[in-house]
């Protein structure tokens, strides 16, 4: 009818509404999708208001009972509905008549059974609108049964696939074509993201096309998902140590709502696999700084099963983990003992190497140098006998830090330098190379050459950003932070601390929050707001003090030494008092670029 109609009158423009094209030449394609859908998170009524979904919902339930509203006792349960809903209209259509018996909260319930409950009474309904699952049932069957199959199979992802994956795990050569026969059905929805197509599929239709599949078909088809993703996350793995492609990361990012589900999964049905898909992404892990990685590695640790290369390389994850994240020195330090005589048993050195290296800076946190000393150089010396340069870059930078630690300027210089130099050599161009930037830039933040440090940092910063390192990104702004502040610029330090303070505490990072909370206090006592200033390094300190976090305590007495100095000079020589004790008990030096405020600060208590 429309070719016949688009012949004979061919100044006609015809707007066609399908759930796929026509197939006519000239035809051009805008896809309509969901409607939007609200966040059920910190919305008042008038906000949620704003959203179509809900505008249609509250427009359908009104037609039944004129007085429903959304106010603030339902505001939540109706946006986790109408996202629950997914934004389809019929959906909606189906479910606001409910409102007649059932409250929005009484209606999220019934969802769990969605196609039992989304039925629709009224006599007018044509047959395929009647319900929710008829509807889809009507779009399914016009599909070849081989494409039906596939569909079916198609329900194990989560979250979206590309080609590659919906090849592998549905085992299906021609993938690609049925992949666009699906997106012209609107049973699929199709993205460009970075460069690559990804593809995704409704909850709704996932559920539909689940109970397409027999129990065997489904146990096949959730096998070879999850090989996939280990095999996937055995890339990443490859490349994170040196530093490499950014790609592999991102695959991860992008799919990792299937690789959660697989964990989930093979943790009841294959422990062994759970293990090695989670020992498989530590480093991934380490690096977002995800809060469900230690659980999952802990889990596979606990069920008893891998081999002790496996199980060795979990527990460095987890120790990886505490390390950098929950600043927990005495649990990563179980973790290396139990795991490193087992590993000096294994062939593998290079593990052997990097579980060393955890030991020494779990050595030097406690405040034993010595022992931090002996650790990093005998993993040192392992990496340089592998020719690994990415593992010495690593070490010589934990060297570095060592070095700072005692106040060796110009031996952590060089260290740094050296670690830069060769992690350049060995091409790699991400994490590796952005924390010997960040290390740099940091010790000339210490030494006050500001200038320097903000280019060194601000370049440290941009590679973090690339890998979306939310550790590195956090200290890296810190020191920014920092920077700004030894060079006046009160705005831009109070700018990156915040931002800083923001990253530490969706981690849970405590000396995170405390050391960005007391250079904020700074700032604010730089530009004479006592009040202020003395709040900010209270809230540290008593951070620091519920973690045993001693250097956060030190800079914590400090500030507030300073920040009461001039008020209350007994009580400022009293806290001095106490942070230089600890200064001296734990070998904590004195930066050098504060070294001059301090000495201000000690010489107007002194003189009052």
């Amino acid at each position: 009818m429309v070719r016949a109609l688009l012949e004979r009158v061919p100044m006609l423009t015809g707007l066609v509404s399908s759930r796929q094209r026509l197939d006519l030449e000239g035809e051009c394609e805008f896809q309509v999708h969901p409607l939007p859908t609200p966040n059920a998170q910190h919305l008042t009524p008038e906000r949620l208001l704003h959203f179509a979904s809900v505008q249609m919902f509250v427009d359908r339930a009104q037609a039944v009972r004129p007085d429903f509203q959304v106010t603030k006792s339902n505001v939540e349960s109706v946006a986790m509905l109408c996202d629950r809903l997914e934004g389809i209209p019929l959906a909606i259509e189906l479910a606001a008549p409910r409102v007649q018996v059932m409250s929005p909260s009484q209606m999220l319930s019934q969802l769990e059974h969605r196609f039992d409950f989304l039925r629709s009474r009224r006599r007018d309904t044509t047959e395929r609108h009647r319900t929710l699952h008829v509807a889809i049932e009507w779009s399914y069957r016009l599909l070849s049964p081989d494409t039906q199959q596939f569909f079916a199979r198609l329900s194990v992802f989560r979250g979206g696939w590309t080609v590659e994956a919906a090849e592998e795990v549905c085992d299906e050569p021609k993938a690609l074509d049925y992949l666009e026969r699906l997106r012209e059905c609107s049973l699929i929805l199709a993205q460009d993201q970075g460069g690559a197509m990804r593809f995704r599929m409704l909850e709704t239709l996932r559920e539909f096309g689940t109970n397409r599949l027999t129990p065997e078909e489904r146990r096949i088809v959730r096998v070879k998902h999850a090989a996939y993703y280990h095999a996937l996350a055995q890339n990443v793995g490859q490349w994170t140590i040196g530093g490499g492609p950014l790609k592999w990361f991102e695959r991860i990012e992008a799919a990792y709502d299937n690789v959660r589900d697989a964990l989930t999964w093979t943790s009841e049905s294959d422990p062994e696999m759970c293990l090695r898909l989670a020992t498989a992404l530590w480093q991934f892990w380490n690096t977002r700084g995800s809060s469900d990685g230690y659980a999952w590695l802990e889990r596979g640790v606990k069920s008893g099963v891998g081999t002790p290369d496996v199980r060795a390389w979990a527990l460095h994850g987890m120790a990886s983990i505490v390390i950098n994240w929950a600043d927990d020195y005495a649990v990563a330090r179980s973790l290396l003992d139990e795991i490193i005589p087992v590993a000096r048993t294994l062939t593998d050195k290079h593990l052997l190497a990097l579980l060393l290296s955890d030991l020494g800076e779990v050595d030097e946190a406690e405040g034993d140098f010595v022992s931090a000393l002996m650790h990093h150089e005998e993993a040192l010396a392992i990496f340089r006998d592998m020719g690994d340069l990415s593992g010495t870059s690593l070490v010589l930078k934990a060297l570095g830090a060592l070095a700072v630690h005692e106040g060796n300027y110009a031996t952590a210089q060089a260290f740094f330098e050296e670690s830069l130099d060769l992690m350049r050599q060995s091409g790699g161009s991400g994490g590796a190379h952005a924390l010997a930037l960040r290390e740099l830039g940091r010790l000339s933040v210490i030494q006050g050459d500001y200038l320097r440090a903000t280019a060194q940092l601000e370049e440290a910063l941009e590679l973090y950003r690339q890998r979306n390192s939310m550790m590195g990104i956090r200290s890296v702004l810190h020191s920014l932070g920092r920077s700004a502040l030894g060079q006046g610029d009160y705005q831009r330090a109070t700018e990156r601390l915040q931002e800083s303070v923001i990253l530490a505490r969706e981690s849970g990072f405590v000396p995170g929050i405390a050391g960005a909370l007391c250079d904020l206090a700074l700032t604010a006592l730089r530009q004479e707001d006592e009040g202020r200033a003395s709040s900010l390094y209270l809230e540290s300190l008593q951070l620091s003090l519920s973690k045993d976090h001693i250097r956060g305590v030190v800079d914590a007495l400090e500030g507030l030494g300073k920040a009461v100095g001039e008020r209350a000079a007994a009580r400022a020589a009293r806290l001095f008092g106490a942070a230089e004790t600890m200064r001296d008990k734990y070998r904590y030096p004195l930066w050098a670029a504060d070294r001059a405020d301090y000495d201000h600060y000690k010489v107007v208590i002194g003189g009052r």
